[in-house]
């Protein structure tokens, strides 16, 4: 699957929060060729110190993804 996203995303990161075996970030993304946001959280399981298992949740209404 190819995703065909804005060529000038940017990422910003707003909150950090971190336990044992497991790490969140929750982060905001813009497009300035599209005038468009979205917000989303990255939650890493971690296991003997490195990352088993990474998922991704976004909320968006305006940025034109496309398969």
């Amino acid at each position: 699957m190819i995703l065909n996203t804005p060529a000038d995303p940017a990422f910003t990161s707003l909150q950090y929060a971190l336990g044992c075996g497991w790490a969140t970030v929750v982060q905001t993304g813009e497009s300035r060729s599209y005038d468009a946001r979205c917000q989303g959280a990255t939650t890493l399981e971690i296991r003997y110190g490195r990352i088993a298992r990474e998922t991704l949740y976004y909320t968006s209404t305006d940025v034109p993804f496309t398969l």
